[in-house]
């Protein structure tokens, strides 16, 4: 089972609430993940110190989406732009500071496309 990893305990994780009552929730990533696929949900998985499972979760929508203004306003997107709503839900101010984030983090040859993961807790088995 693949893991994916939280650097913030964000409140879209709705982690105070009985597993049973959490909401979907969405996160951006790169590509490589497909719909059906079962997660482990991690904090800080490459921490040993802090590293804590913080439950199970299965994606339950993959949409591609762009994060480059300037192909959507000459209409060259093939995806439908982030929107600053999205991008304030995964923790930045909006879009721009997303793509500023991404640029940082992997260079000027960052790929602007993602998938937007929706994805829904599951319960254990008792």
């Amino acid at each position: 089972m693949r893991i994916l990893s939280f650097s913030h305990r964000w409140s879209k994780l709705h982690l105070g609430l009985p597993v049973r009552q959490r909401p979907d929730f969405t996160t951006f990533r790169y590509f490589s993940w497909h719909e059906g696929w079962p997660l482990q949900i991690f904090y800080r998985a490459r921490s040993k110190e802090q590293r804590e499972k913080l439950g199970e979760a299965v994606i339950i929508r993959r949409e591609l989406r762009e994060l480059d203004k300037w192909m959507a306003f000459h209409e060259w997107n093939d995806h439908p732009l982030v929107t600053d709503v999205e991008a304030q839900e995964d923790g930045f101010i909006d879009l721009d500071d997303m793509v500023r984030w991404m640029q940082k983090q992997y260079g000027p040859d960052w790929m602007p496309v993602m998938a937007k993961l929706t994805l829904r807790w599951s319960v254990p088995n008792p």
